[in-house]
């Protein structure tokens, strides 16, 4: 009977053990974040050209939540447990919307959320290229690449930048996430000087 009862106790023990939840490690959400000067709020417009800013697009695999990082020239891979909080488009795209307000490059300034029928001077177009961490033994470095269209609406001329970003960073999601604000912010300076050179040449 004293065995019986060990038995059954061991029995217990090993359902409970098989059974018991296992413990999921927990996802890390991360944002982009485009950090603006105190002062960069534009109060008067430099021109009275306006422009619309179309919905920033993104190529497969940016388009998602996924936090992606690379060793070589062909293959990609995925932090496990490190995501965006939202598609990083979404947050790009809005630092643009800003960084071009702030500007005062235009007297008007239209988006697909104004959900208005304009004809505006210029259109502009944006698709996320790239956005990773390339890790390298001496050299990791956070890389975010940005296509950007021009179209002025007079004229139809038809302008394109490839804007290529990188900052090292030693390989961590952590550093990643810095890495590109950093490079968001350099992005949005280089983007609004290239614009304006633009509209002052047509």
């Amino acid at each position: 009977m004293k065995n019986y009862k060990l038995f059954m106790l061991a029995l217990t023990i090993t359902n409970c053990s098989t059974f018991a939840p296992i413990k999921q490690a927990d996802v890390q959400k991360y944002i982009i974040t485009y950090s603006q000067d105190a002062n960069s709020q534009c109060i008067s417009s430099k021109t009275n050209k306006s422009i619309y800013i179309r919905t920033m697009g993104a190529n497969v695999p940016y388009n998602t939540n996924s936090m992606f990082y690379s060793r070589s020239s062909y293959t990609i891979n995925q932090y496990s447990y490190s995501v965006w909080s939202s598609p990083p488009q979404n947050s790009i795209g809005q630092a643009i919307n800003q960084s071009i307000e702030n500007s005062c490059l235009f007297s008007n300034i239209y988006t697909d959320l104004t959900n208005v029928n304009v004809t505006a001077d210029y259109q502009l177009l944006n698709n996320l290229e790239e956005l990773k961490q390339n890790i390298q033994e001496q050299n990791t470095q956070t890389i975010l690449v940005v296509q950007v269209v021009l179209i002025n609406n007079s004229t139809h001329k038809i302008t394109t930048k490839l804007f290529t970003e990188t900052t090292k960073k030693s390989p961590s999601p952590q550093n990643m996430v810095i890495g590109v604000n950093e490079d968001l912010k350099k992005f949005t300076t280089h983007l609004v000087s290239w614009l304006g050179v633009q509209i002052n040449s047509h």
